[in-house]
């Protein structure tokens, strides 16, 4: 007897971008850049003073799935460096180029 599995996926899923966004603390500034799948850098680096700032690209970003992510992105906020990946919309992704 074979077993299939099937796995579900919107089509929205298929629209969106991965990029890694990484993050760190350089003299009290938040210093943060998008890198493509491909190793590219999107845009320049960028920087801001809060905290803040960073959590919300990441939930905008749709960077947190779930607890273990957010406390992830608490843990390197804490540590002054961190990444992880965003799933973007095309509208998110033509904004960082």
């Amino acid at each position: 007897m074979k077993c299939m599995i099937f796995r579900y996926n919107s089509g929205m899923d298929e629209q969106r971008r991965r990029v890694h966004f990484s993050y760190w603390l350089h003299e009290g500034v938040w210093c943060y850049r998008f890198i493509d799948t491909g190793l590219t850098v999107l845009g320049q680096l960028r920087k801001t003073r809060s905290a803040d700032v960073i959590r919300g690209i990441a939930e905008r970003g749709n960077g947190l799935p779930n607890l273990e992510a957010k406390l992830m992105l608490d843990y390197g906020i804490n540590q002054g460096k961190g990444g992880l990946y965003l799933n973007l919309t095309p509208e998110q992704y033509a904004r960082l180029l």
